[in-house]
């Protein structure tokens, strides 16, 4: 297991420094959106220290180094293979708006994902698979300079309406033109689900027709039906979610 953890310089940080980039209605929205995000943040970190999983250490990322010479993109000697790897999160949902009209309201419940109580607005069929609020999607457009900076050779999304109109309006440069490269949908960057309505992802072929561009091969194992959003209610099989999307020795990917 190696990895390593490269910080982005200040100036190509959007987490706090967005609002200056949105226009003055979005971006009192964007500050609401940001401190619900950091509550949730939290309620995950407080959950990794009280399992032990931070053990007095930050939580930062992993990754496996894979070798195996019959694999494409692995050279089995050892030395394994270089890749730099991208993380950008999604901007405000629909399901994460009405989260923060409960909390505006007074209501109380979990974002973990064990929350299986009527009071939890994650869980409401209304917000299946949410798609950007107009925020998210400005929140999405204000990063096209720093998406054009990173020069990914490749974009992972998860197939959440969320995660594909997010890499889709950030990586625009990206879709078509002598700079296209694949986006690629990957059942490995899913939330899985079982209990959170928002992470339950829509059959295959209607994400087909709202994103004909979107490589949507590796989900075909997968079936048009979710499996993961069953999993931790069933603890079925889905080896199939961790086919390796192509990608070569140094090869730069956003995901």
């Amino acid at each position: 297991l190696r990895y390593k953890t490269v910080s982005l310089p200040r100036d190509r940080r959007f987490s706090g420094g967005m609002s200056a980039l949105l226009d003055s209605g979005a971006a009192a929205a964007h500050e609401a959106a940001l401190r619900s995000a950091q509550h949730e943040a939290a309620e995950y970190l407080a959950r990794f220290r009280q399992i032990g999983l931070l053990d007095g250490h930050a939580l930062w990322a992993g990754g496996t180094v894979v070798e195996d010479p019959s694999v494409p993109g692995t050279d089995g000697d050892g030395e394994g293979i270089v890749r730099t790897i991208h993380f950008v999160r999604h901007g405000q949902g629909f399901h994460n708006l009405l989260a923060d009209v409960y909390r505006a309201n007074g209501k109380s419940f979990s974002s973990l994902g064990d929350d299986f109580s009527d009071s939890c607005p994650y869980r409401r069929h209304e917000i299946r698979d949410a798609p950007l609020t107009e925020i998210g999607r400005q929140q999405a457009m204000v990063l096209r300079p720093a998406a054009r900076a990173l020069r990914p050779e490749l974009v992972v999304v998860s197939p959440l309406s969320r995660a594909v109109q997010t890499a889709l309006l950030a990586f625009d440069h990206l879709r078509d033109g002598p700079e296209a490269v694949p986006f690629v949908a990957h059942g490995g960057v899913q939330e899985q689900g079982g209990v959170q309505r928002c992470d339950h992802r829509r059959p295959i072929a209607e994400i087909a027709r709202e994103f004909p561009s979107l490589d949507l091969s590796a989900l075909a194992p997968l079936g048009e039906a979710d499996p993961l959003w069953y999993i931790c209610l069933c603890y079925i099989s889905c080896d199939a979610r961790y086919q390796r999307p192509a990608a070569s020795s140094g090869q730069r990917l956003a995901i």
